[in-house]
């Protein structure tokens, strides 16, 4: 196992030592559980390569699929605004509001 110094202010300090206590084990178990916690809520998704989605028809129904695609309807407005017609917004601002 590696080792590894951090620097906190008291309050953190005296708060990791509580909890050490409650539940009795050592203080470095309490950081490394609250690391590893941190970790797993804050992963970066892995990356689909080609043919991730499973499917192999892919390319041979390419037109298929697009079609199929197109047909889809989108119910307006995508973002429901309490004063209609009152805002011009920017593509970026779509975006941040999407997201």
């Amino acid at each position: 196992m590696g080792r590894l110094t951090i620097h906190m202010d008291e309050a953190l300090a005296r708060a990791i030592r509580r909890l050490a206590a409650d539940r009795r084990c050592a203080r470095a178990q309490v950081v490394r559980d609250a690391v590893a916690e941190y970790l797993r809520a804050n992963r970066r998704p892995k990356a689909k390569g080609i043919g991730a989605c499973g499917r192999t028809d892919v390319s041979d129904r390419a037109e298929e699929l697009l079609r199929a695609a197109a047909r889809i309807r989108v119910r307006v407005p995508l973002i429901r605004s309490k004063r209609p017609g009152q805002r011009n917004l920017t593509n970026a601002e779509i975006e941040e509001l999407l997201s």
